[in-house]
């Protein structure tokens, strides 16, 4: 089963891409590319 997600832009439930960079986990539409969620990695103190 496929991972779905609420897209603003879609109005529906949507598949979703995750693009990790940056220091952050980035969960995009499948269908139009609309960021649906975000995730930040903890930073590392050095």
């Amino acid at each position: 089963m496929e991972e779905t997600g609420y897209c603003l832009c879609c109005g529906a439930n949507v598949p979703y891409h995750l693009v990790e960079s940056f220091g952050r986990k980035e969960f995009i539409c499948g269908y139009c590319g609309f960021i649906l969620h975000v995730d930040e990695f903890p930073s590392v103190a050095e």
